[in-house]
């Protein structure tokens, strides 16, 4: 049996932050910036463990009250998004250790959204600063 299609952040490309408790994200590549809701972040988190498309709909219907389908037709629908955008891609290998944040019991579930904004596209083409180092971050050039 093949094993299940796992995904990461499309690294060095992309780029991401939690800024007040959004979660800002920017593809350097096309100069488009995103927002995640924090429904949309636990797939990001998933993502950014290594985890595969059933395990990220599993982790969803741990996390959130609702209808099992429409939460697992949020997540699926959401990821799909994400690789159109080029945010994230295929992984190799297996996940990551367990890094997840302990729950505090689930919470009603609103179907995720992702938000593009090319308002700064330009600019952040033009940004000099294109060093990054594996992290994802800019780096002092030597």
């Amino acid at each position: 049996m093949a094993e299940p299609e796992r995904f990461r952040i499309n690294r060095p490309d992309v780029i991401h932050e939690i800024l007040d408790g959004e979660l800002v994200i920017v593809n350097l590549r096309n100069g488009a910036y995103y927002s995640l809701d924090p429904v949309g972040t636990v797939v990001w988190q998933e993502v950014e463990r290594g985890s595969s498309e059933a395990e990220i709909v599993a982790e969803m219907l741990a996390c959130f009250e609702g209808d099992a389908a429409v939460i697992e037709e949020g997540a699926r629908s959401l990821l799909a998004e994400l690789r159109r955008e080029d945010l994230v891609t295929a992984a190799e290998g297996a996940p990551v250790a367990d890094g997840r944040l302990p729950r505090d019991g689930r919470t009603a579930f609103a179907p995720p959204r992702l938000q593009k904004y090319t308002d700064m596209q330009e600019l952040l083409l033009l940004d000099p600063i294109h060093e990054i180092d594996e992290s994802g971050w800019p780096s002092r050039g030597t």
